[in-house]
């Protein structure tokens, strides 16, 4: 028995793409609760098609068992019209909060976007006169002479371009895998994780240089299976918080390690303290640190919640372990907390 419920533009069907087609011409074909039967061009068998009309809901059937029975076939699409009623009201509002879901995730999404393409636009003009640019016939010129004038600001505005640019390819490459792929498209390949980190943290060197923060990346020539289209961004999710949140004068640590079959990067920093009741907290969806509320340097709450994701994509783990001894800088209260992520090693790994 395969059936077809519609209402609307929604459709609930447990027959394949072949019966699916089948059953919605019965809306067309069949004057409403005639049912007829036919040889199955599918299964080369007689079956006995129908539908039935209640309220704006379409049901159509198609019954292989007992064909020749009309009180049958009435019975099971009465069956299936009264739990569809029932289950009704729950379908629609879980329809509903999936829309909101949707919405909300291409709401934050698009956020993110705009923002870092607002942030490339406007670098250029920390040392190009917008309104002069425009009065230029030889704009080319007027540009070569802005930056010969202006190295130091032309110099900054190429690293903030480079970051909004590379901010906004991970952030459309986990849009897509996170929630725009059923099932996603992961290809586990051997890639030297020290320069995965290096190039993490290229991203963020103008905040780090800024704020004179000293990164010992110490050597490693091991190499982990991972998806680079899904673990950069990771990688550049937790490379953001760190650059937000580590106090200023201060150095990161990173270490890394073999254990069993597992690549281990240790990052140890001065960050703003995280409390006991929030370690778990930090890896959930919307969810802000307390300190980063506190100096209006909370985000959206999604960095550390689509880092786990995505590492846990790739067969690893990420861990935070936070300092409990707290430091007071600058009115804000730091900790030293190590960050952990753990990777599959890869059989190409050196000695």
């Amino acid at each position: 028995m395969y059936f077809l419920i519609q209402e609307t533009e929604n459709i609930i069907s447990n027959g394949s793409n072949d019966c699916l087609s089948c059953l919605k011409e019965l809306f067309f074909e069949n004057p409403e609760n005639i049912t007829t039967i036919k040889n199955c061009i599918h299964t080369k068998k007689l079956v006995r098609r129908g539908y039935k009309k209640f309220d704006e809901v379409f049901i159509s059937l198609c019954v292989f068992d007992n064909p020749d029975s009309t009180r049958l076939f009435k019975e099971k699409i009465n069956a299936i019209k009264d739990v569809y009623q029932s289950l009704q009201p729950h379908v629609k509002e879980l329809y509903e909060n999936e829309k909101r879901e949707i919405a909300q995730r291409f709401k934050d999404f698009s956020h993110n976007v705009i923002t870092y393409n607002a942030k490339i636009v406007q670098a250029p003009y920390l040392f190009i006169p917008h309104d002069a640019l425009l009065q230029q016939e030889d704009k080319l010129t007027f540009i070569k002479e802005c930056i010969r004038n202006n190295l130091d600001d032309a110099a900054n505005s190429f690293l903030a371009m480079l970051k909004g640019a590379e901010l906004t390819k991970h952030e459309f490459a986990t849009y897509d895998i996170l929630h725009n792929q059923a099932t996603p498209d992961i290809k586990m390949e051997s890639h030297k994780i020290h320069k995965l980190i290096q190039m993490a943290l290229n991203v963020f060197w103008k905040d780090f240089y800024e704020n004179k923060i000293n990164i010992n990346n110490g050597k490693c020539n091991l190499c982990v299976d991972v998806d680079f289209k899904s673990f950069m961004p990771a990688l550049v999710h937790i490379t953001n918080n760190m650059s937000k949140y580590v106090c200023p004068n201060t150095t990161i640590d990173i270490t890394y390690s073999k254990e069993n079959s597992s690549v281990i990067v240790q990052f140890s920093m001065l960050s703003f303290c995280v409390f006991p009741n929030e370690i778990d907290k930090i890896w959930e969806k919307n969810y802000s640190g307390k300190i980063a509320k506190l100096m209006q340097k909370d985000g959206g709450g999604l960095g550390m919640y689509f880092a786990k994701k995505l590492i846990e994509l790739n067969k690893g783990e990420i861990l935070f372990y936070n300092g409990s001894d707290y430091l007071i800088k600058n009115d804000t209260q730091y900790a030293w907390n190590r960050e952990i992520i753990k990777a599959p090693l890869s059989h190409q790994s050196e000695p």
